[in-house]
Formats: structure tokens, C-alpha cells, sequence
């Protein structure tokens, strides 16, 4: 608005110079003078008054974006050791696993080596099973058919076992002579 002004001023100036209007128009020079004067003044002020507002915005502008740099670079540093730990982490479990499937690697090798040394038992086992059930069959087979008085005895000479030979000849069946003694079965007349 003071610039209009000045400039209006200006142009009256010229035209009373025009209308040779001497007097009149120096006055007018000299007050547009310092209208013009007064608003370069004030268009000077305010170019101050925004230069320092921009200076002051500017500095607080670097002032922000000094703290943010200075968050995001502590932002940062901990991303990074965040990274690190867990590529440490990633790392030790990486190792406990490889050393768990060794370990499961091995234990797996031990127990089938076991399961084959107990299957070898359990084989051997059934043949020693077997061969005593065949030996014992044939000795009960032999005991009870051989034409002979076979018989055990306890310590007190109570029978424990008699074969049916001497149970044909003492006239009794197997269970009725276990537990008692060979005298029992004698009589006077005998």
C-alpha cells in the first residue's frame, strides 16, 4: 500500500513539475520524499522482521531435524545390535540344532545297534528255550516210560517225584505218593 502511495506521489510531482507549478511541486517532492522514504523504511523493517523470523524458523527447523537425525541414529544403533543379537542367536541355534541331529544321529545308531543285539538275544533266547523245552520232553518222556523205578527224594526222604513204573508197582497213582516216604508204602508182610 505505501509504495501506491509513493508512486501516486510521484506522479502528481511530475504533472505540477508539468504545469510548471515550481514551489508547489518541491514541496510535494520533498513529502513524497519522505513518504517514500517512510515506506522503503517500513518495507525494510518488515524484510527484517521476516528475514529473522525466517532465520529463527530455520534454526529451528535444523534444531528438529538435528533431534530426529539424532533419535533415528539412536534408532539405528539398536536395529543394528537387534540385528546382531539375533544373528547371534540364529547362529547358536543353528548349532544346537546340528548338534541335536548328531546327537539324535548317534542315539539313533546306539538303539538300533541295541534293537539288533536284543533281536540276536531274543533269537538265541527261543533256540535255548526250545532246546530245553525238546531236552525236557525227553527226559519226561524217558522217566515216565523206561522200565525202571525212577524217584527223587527231599532231604527228609519224602518223594518229590516218582515215575509211573514204581507208582504201577507200589499200586498208587503219582499224586498219592508225592510227600510221603517209601516207608510208608512197605508193610509188615512185604
Amino acid at each position: 500500500l505505501g509504495a501506491t502511495v509513493a508512486l501516486g506521489l510521484l506522479i502528481v510531482v511530475a504533472l505540477l513539475s508539468y504545469h510548471r507549478l515550481g514551489e508547489m511541486a518541491a514541496a510535494i517532492t520533498v513529502l513524497s520524499t519522505g513518504l517514500v522514504a517512510l515506506v522503503i523504511q517500513r518495507e525494510m523493517n518488515g524484510r527484517q522482521r521476516a528475514e529473522i523470523e525466517l532465520l529463527r524458523a530455520q534454526d529451528e527447523l535444523e534444531d528438529r531435524v538435528n533431534e530426529r537425525t539424532a533419535e533415528l541414529n539412536t534408532a539405528n544403533v539398536a536395529l543394528q545390535a537387534e540385528v546382531m543379537e539375533r544373528h547371534r542367536v540364529e547362529t547358536e541355534l543353528r548349532q544346537a540344532h546340528d548338534e541335536l541331529e548328531i546327537r539324535v544321529a548317534e542315539r539313533t545308531g546306539a538303539l538300533a545297534d541295541a534293537n539288533e543285539v536284543l533281536q540276536r538275544e531274543i533269537i538265541e533266547r527261543r533256540r535255548t528255550a526250545e532246546a530245553l523245552k525238546n531236552s525236557r520232553t525227553l527226559y519226561h518222556s524217558l522217566v515216565e516210560n523206561l522200565p525202571v523205578n525212577i524217584w527223587r527224594t527231599d532231604v527228609a526222604g519224602r518223594f518229590t517225584f516218582v515215575n509211573g513204573h514204581l507208582c504201577s508197582l507200589l499200586g498208587v497213582a503219582p499224586e498219592e505218593a508225592l510227600g510221603k516216604s517209601a516207608s510208608e508204602f512197605y508193610t509188615t508182610a512185604t
